[in-house]
C-alpha cells in the first residue's frame, strides 16, 4: 500500500460584497489543495468478496473487498471506460467529468458539496484570486475537509480508480411485475432511490417479504443471483437507507411554504425545538454524501419520539395544520419501517431503541411502511 499525493484545484462555496451597493454574491470559488489516494496492488485485494448477476443476460459482477469494504471501477458512464489515476487527478475540480447523458455519476467527489454549493458546482466557478479582500465568508476549510473525506470513498487498485459501494442491493418497488430485483448499481443512482427499498445482499427473505407484504404478490419471486458471497462485506446499514427513503423526500413537507410549521414549532417545548432543528439537518437533501443514507439512524428516531407527540397534540390548536398532520404520518410510517427491522433482528438496531412501544406485534402494521 502506497499514498499518492497530488496538488490539484477544488470549488467551495463563499459570499462576497459587491463592488456597488450592498447585496452579496454567492460564488463557487477555485483554489488548490493537496489530495491524497490510497493505492494498492490486485493482490492485496480480494478480487471476489462478492460475485452476483442481475438475471439479465450482462454475465456476473465481481465486487473487489479491501479493508471490510466492497470497491467497483470508477467509469465514464458514458462509454463504460475504466479511468486510470493519472487521468483523474488530471482533471481534479472539474465536476461531473465522468457523468452519464441522464446525470447519473459515481464520483465521491459529485456528492461532497457543501449545501450552499449551487447544484451544478462546475458551473460559475471563478479564481479565488479575483475577490481577495472582498469575500465576507468562506465556507474553503468545510470543503477541504469534505474533499478529503471523498478521497478515502475511493482506492487505486493497479493504477485504476475505484469507488466505495455497498455491494448489489435487492431492490423492491411496489408497482413492479415480481416483489425483488437485483440491482448491481447503487440505488441511489437512478430514480428508484425514493421509489423503491433496497436490501443488502444477503437479505433476499427479508427483501421477499417485504416485497410481497407491499405489492400483495402470494409468490416470493426474485430476479438475480448472488453467485458468491463474503459475510465479512455485509456491512451497508438498511436502517439508514430504509429511513432516508421515507424521510429525505419530505423535507420540503418539513419546512412547509405557507408557514404552517413555523407556527406549530413555535407550540414545541425547548426540547422538541432543539430535536426539530437536529431532524431538518439530518434529511437535507442537499446534505454532503447524502447518498449513504441518513448519517444517525438511531438518533433521528430517537428525535422522531421528541417531536411527534408534541407534533400530534400541539398543532392541532392551528387551523391550518394540514401539512403538519402529514409529516406526522411521514415520521410514523419511519418508525413503523424500524419497528418491522427490530422485529427481524437486524443488527443495526441492537443499539438500545428509543422507544419499544413501536415493537411490531402482527401484520397489520406492515402495510404502513
Amino acid at each position: 500500500m502506497e499514498i499518492i499525493r497530488h496538488i490539484g484545484a477544488f470549488a467551495y462555496p463563499a459570499t462576497i460584497k459587491q463592488r456597488y451597493g450592498y447585496d452579496s454574491e454567492r460564488p463557487n470559488l477555485m483554489s488548490r489543495m493537496e489530495y491524497e489516494f490510497v493505492s494498492v496492488a490486485s493482490s492485496e485485494v480480494q478480487p471476489d468478496a462478492i460475485v452476483a448477476s442481475a438475471g439479465d443476460g450482462g454475465g456476473a459482477i465481481y465486487f473487489k473487498g479491501w479493508q471490510g469494504r466492497l470497491w467497483l471501477p470508477l467509469r465514464d458512464l458514458k462509454d463504460g471506460s475504466e479511468i486510470p489515476i493519472a487521468e483523474y487527478v488530471a482533471g481534479l475540480g472539474r465536476y461531473g467529468r465522468y457523468m452519464s447523458d441522464e446525470g447519473e455519476v459515481d464520483d465521491p467527489m459529485d456528492h461532497q458539496h457543501d449545501r450552499r454549493m449551487s447544484r451544478h458546482p462546475r458551473r460559475d466557478l471563478f479564481a479565488e484570486g479575483d475577490f481577495i479582500d472582498k469575500v465576507e465568508w468562506s465556507g474553503k476549510a468545510a470543503s477541504v475537509a469534505l474533499h478529503k473525506a471523498a478521497c478515502e470513498r475511493l482506492l487505486v487498485i493497479d493504477g485504476i480508480v475505484h469507488y466505495r459501494s455497498d455491494g448489489p442491493v435487492w431492490l423492491v418497488e411496489r408497482d413492479a411485475n415480481v416483489p425483488v430485483m437485483l440491482r448491481m448499481d447503487k440505488p441511489w443512482s437512478r430514480r428508484e432511490r425514493h421509489r423503491a427499498d433496497s436490501f443488502r445482499a444477503d437479505r433476499l427473505e427479508s427483501a421477499v417479504e417485504f416485497g410481497c407484504r407491499i405489492s400483495g404478490f402470494e409468490r416470493g419471486d426474485s430476479v438475480g443471483e448472488i453467485l458468491d458471497l463474503d459475510t465479512n462485506y455485509m456491512t451497508r446499514n438498511d436502517l439508514s437507507h430504509g429511513l432516508d427513503r421515507r424521510l429525505s423526500t419530505s423535507v420540503g413537507v418539513l419546512k412547509d411554504q405557507d408557514g404552517c410549521h413555523i407556527r406549530a414549532v413555535s407550540l414545541f417545548s425547548p426540547e422538541a425545538l432543539s430535536a426539530w432543528k437536529r431532524l431538518l439537518l439530518e434529511l437535507d437533501g442537499y446534505r454532503p454524501f447524502r447518498i449513504e443514507g441518513l448519517k444517525n439512524p438511531i438518533e433521528t428516531l430517537a428525535d422522531i419520539d421528541v417531536v411527534l407527540p408534541e407534533m400530534d397534540v400541539r398543532s392541532m390548536e392551528l387551523s391550518d395544520w394540514d401539512g403538519v398532520e402529514k409529516t406526522s404520518a411521514i415520521f410514523r410510517k419511519a418508525k413503523a419501517f424500524a419497528a418491522w427491522a427490530r422485529s427481524l433482528g437486524w443488527s443495526e438496531l441492537e443499539v438500545d431503541s428509543p422507544d419499544n412501544s413501536d415493537q411490531v406485534t402482527s401484520d397489520s402494521s406492515i402495510p404502513g411502511i
